[in-house]
C-alpha cells in the first residue's frame, strides 16, 4: 500500500443535520455528493453504515464519464464495506440520493494502489 487516505465523508442525521434549519426534518429528498481524484486501476474501499427508518437511500460511485460503477439501494439498516477498482483517471463522485428518506448515514473511504 503506497498511499492511504482516510476521509470522514459525512456523518449526517437525515432528519436534522442535512439542512441548516432550526426545525428537524423528518424526510430527505435530494442528493449529496463528494468528489475525489483517482487514477485508473486504483483500489477504493468504501465503508458505509446506513440507518433507513423510512423511504430509500441510494449510494452510488460514478466515474469521470458519468458511468455508475457501483450502486446500492437501502430500505433497512445496513453496514458494509465494498472495494472496487476505478476504471479511469480523474474525478470520481460518491452520490447519496434520498427519496422520502428518514434515518442517517456514516460513510468513509480509503484509496490505495
Amino acid at each position: 500500500m503506497n498511499t492511504e487516505e482516510w476521509i470522514d465523508f459525512m456523518k449526517r442525521d437525515l432528519g436534522r443535520g442535512l439542512f441548516p434549519h432550526p426545525t428537524p426534518f423528518t424526510t430527505f429528498d435530494g442528493v449529496e455528493r463528494k468528489t475525489f481524484r483517482s487514477e485508473a486501476g486504483q483500489i477504493i474501499g468504501l465503508d458505509y453504515d446506513v440507518t433507513a427508518e423510512k423511504g430509500e437511500l441510494v449510494l452510488k460511485v460514478v466515474d469521470p464519464d458519468g458511468k455508475v460503477i457501483w450502486d446500492e439501494a437501502f430500505r433497512e439498516d445496513t453496514a458494509g464495506i465494498v472495494t472496487l477498482a476505478t476504471p479511469l483517471d480523474g474525478f470520481h463522485t460518491i452520490r447519496i440520493e434520498g427519496q422520502a428518506t428518514a434515518g442517517g448515514f456514516d460513510i468513509s473511504w480509503s484509496a490505495w494502489e
